[in-house]
């Protein structure tokens, strides 16, 4: 097992004996630089799985994968995972009752949207 991370966690807890061997990468590394470094890789060790350790490592993992052609969730999968409207239309086109989606960024418009619904007891 391969393990890619960046290099402030490089003396992480990892289960060491079930790594073979630890890349460690710049924080501020780029897609294609990620994307050319995995590549590099690629070319010495197989490379048949790549997981995400965390929610913000979705997007570069599925960007790794469709790059190197390694099966699981690409880009356009990952999307409804981060993107809270696009999240938003999947689940409508699935038949799942969502609230109409409210752009904030206009005060006029977002006030005209507001439903007020009776509190009793206050």
């Amino acid at each position: 097992m391969l393990l890619l991370t960046v290099e402030k966690l490089r003396n992480g807890d990892w289960p060491r004996e079930a790594i073979d061997e630890m890349f460690f990468m710049p924080e501020d590394l780029p897609l294609s630089g990620l994307i050319n470094a995995v590549s590099f890789t690629a070319r010495n060790q197989k490379i048949d799985r790549i997981v995400a350790l965390d929610e913000f490592d979705m997007e570069n993992v599925s960007a790794l994968r469709e790059h190197l052609r390694i099966p699981g969730m690409g880009l356009t999968s990952v999307r409804y995972f981060r993107d809270k409207l696009a999240m938003r239309a999947k689940a409508r086109e699935e038949g799942v009752l969502v609230p109409e989606f409210v752009h904030v960024l206009n005060h006029e418009e977002l006030a005209s949207s507001w439903r007020v619904f009776p509190v009793h007891g206050y």
